[in-house]
């Protein structure tokens, strides 16, 4: 332009201006063009949100809009959200006035928390002298919950291992009443339901839940010198699926669970309760943890100093040495049922500078009185294969 408008005022030619006229005009109908779109040109992406589980399937909607009266000839939609593994990008066009809508599917391969929503948008005008980009920010949090597998053949540590003449399954009275029944003399008067033995004619009493009567307390493991594998496949991974799946089982048999842990952003200490809101906490707890610095003795030193820990603790580790040991003694002297379930690290990927060793911590376990379980990987991940089967079906 700038050229053609040197010639034609040093060098007057018919020519000169009428490309001149040609090529300003052009150009100001590109301009023109791609002010139109980034005007009237949306696109709306339509994301799940809230909670989900590794594996689960989920679907995401675009729709693009076009109100100007140019149509969009080109537009490529860059995905820039964070889920490993899915890209939602797509290459599409719309007519002026004119929607579109598409669909795209994914799958979490890996929990923690996400963000689906943030994308960019970049089209131009037909002769592609200029390119619009839009970015639209507003994304959706997801937290992805870690999975969980079949572990109810693992045997749990329970009260009478302690010294308390307790059955395995013992239960406690909750104060959730579930019915009515007639009153037998053993029965105490508080527990008479006056209005209804009123309408009876005779005295009727209210029956209460029977609960499980322990508190489970899982105790994780998260210290990244024992990380061994890839991905979801690695050691602490497994050691996660398998806190989450005891937690599951505790809920689901009617007991109390709590767990602590420590990770990269410090300790999470939750008390036990038993409800599904509680399973969603500890779960949410679970999906963010990070593998961190902090070694299993001095988890387990901070552990046994607790005046509420009792019942069942659980003790989930890829930590093959006896180092902790002594701490686990601490817990014993405490009156706690002691349950070790360990990610078996001899079948992960060894280190060269650190091969595994073999221990006595089995041995010495089993002088202690705990129970412990040794878990294959290939164990974990069929039962994560079987899982995702069945989530994707």
């Amino acid at each position: 332009m700038v050229a053609l408008f040197l010639l034609q005022l040093f060098l007057p030619f018919r020519g000169w201006s009428i490309l001149l006229v040609g090529l300003g005009g052009a150009l100001l109908a590109c301009w023109l063009w791609v002010r139109l779109l980034g005007w009237f040109l949306r696109l709306q992406r339509i994301s799940p949100v809230g909670y989900t589980r590794v594996g689960e399937p989920f679907r995401e909607t675009f729709e693009l809009a076009n109100n100007a009266i140019v149509p969009c000839l080109w537009l490529e939609a860059l995905d820039l959200s964070d889920v490993p593994g899915y890209n939602a990008g797509a290459l599409t066009a719309v007519g002026m006035r004119k929607s579109k809508r598409w669909r795209s599917q994914g799958a979490f391969s890996q929990r923690g928390e996400y963000f689906l929503g943030n994308y960019e948008v970049v089209t131009g005008d037909p002769l592609g002298v200029y390119t619009l980009t839009q970015y639209y920010t507003q994304s959706s949090p997801v937290i992805v919950l870690p999975p969980q597998i079949s572990i109810d053949h693992l045997e749990i540590a329970n009260g009478r291992r302690a010294g308390r003449h307790r059955s395995p399954m013992a239960l406690e009275q909750s104060n959730t009443p579930i019915g009515l029944r007639e009153y037998m003399p053993q029965d105490g008067q508080r527990r008479i339901h006056w209005p209804s033995s009123a309408k009876q004619r005779k005295l009727m009493v209210r029956t209460f839940e029977r609960i499980a009567a322990d508190n489970w307390w899982v105790v994780l493991d998260m210290d990244q010198q024992w990380q061994r594998g890839e991905g979801e496949n690695s050691a602490l991974e497994h050691a996660v699926t398998l806190a989450m799946s005891l937690i599951e089982r505790a809920i689901r048999e009617r007991y109390a669970v709590g767990l602590i842990l420590h990770g990269a952003e410090g300790e999470q200490v939750v008390s036990p309760q038993r409800s599904q809101a509680h399973l969603l906490k500890l779960s949410r707890e679970l999906a963010l943890v990070q593998p961190g610095e902090v070694t299993l003795d001095s988890l387990l030193q901070r552990v046994s100093k607790r005046p509420d820990l009792t019942g069942t603790v659980i003790v989930v580790t890829a930590n093959p040495t006896e180092d902790w040991i002594a701490k686990l003694v601490m817990l014993q002297k405490r009156k706690a049922s002691l349950t070790v379930v360990q990610p078996d690290l001899a079948q992960y990927p060894a280190l060269e500078f650190a091969p595994y060793l073999e221990t006595q911590l089995p041995m010495m376990l089993s002088n202690l009185g705990a129970v412990h379980h040794r878990i294959s990987p290939d164990f974990i991940e069929s039962q994560l294969q079987t899982v995702n089967a069945g989530g994707a079906a």
